[in-house]
């Protein structure tokens, strides 16, 4: 199958907490500015999870010479053609989410 072309979009980026995500980021520290750690998904057990955690994802539309498409994410250091090719498929639903212009142009979603 001839891949047309993949389109990446990172999903989180590192930041300290002001403006825009003050509402989601200052509940319960009294309006004071967090700083928000970022850790490898792959490499944190669920036990050694703490506060301002966050862990940060990568998200690829592929499509295909077919003119099918489908989303997969994966680690945000990977390329995006390495998403392409080795990440975990996304749902359809979330998949029309985040690139709803895909999703509009009438192409079908599927697994490549």
């Amino acid at each position: 199958m001839e891949v047309m072309g993949v389109i990446g979009m990172d999903l989180v980026y590192g930041w300290t907490c002001s403006g825009m995500c003050s509402n989601r980021f200052r509940s319960g520290l009294g309006g004071a500015e967090m700083a928000l750690t970022f850790r490898n998904k792959v490499t944190v057990s669920p036990d050694d999870t703490r506060v301002n955690d966050a862990f940060a994802i990568k998200v690829v539309a592929w499509v295909a010479g077919d003119g099918s498409w489908c989303a997969y994410y994966g680690p945000s250091d990977w390329s995006d053609e390495s998403i392409a090719c080795c990440g975990d498929a996304l749902s359809q639903e979330v998949g029309e989410k985040l690139f709803y212009v895909l999703a509009a142009s009438g192409r079908r979603y599927g697994v490549l």
